[in-house]
């Protein structure tokens, strides 16, 4: 029924999808980790420039 070359195509193509999904996965977390730490930054810019500005009014 089945040959033996078939069945081994089969799998190796099953654990290429495999590998590919998980090379596609990390491409997509790192991403996702660089953009969240990207917000982060600017937080903590947005941040330091509330405190500067509230520190310049208290001195008037």
């Amino acid at each position: 029924m089945f040959s033996a070359g078939g069945v081994f195509r089969r799998k190796l193509l099953k654990e290429g999808v495999k590998v590919l999904g998980f090379i596609i996965g990390l491409f997509v977390g790192a991403f996702i980790g660089v953009v969240f730490m990207c917000l982060c930054n600017a937080a903590a810019k947005a941040d330091e420039q509330m405190e500067d500005h509230i520190n310049d009014k208290n001195k008037k």
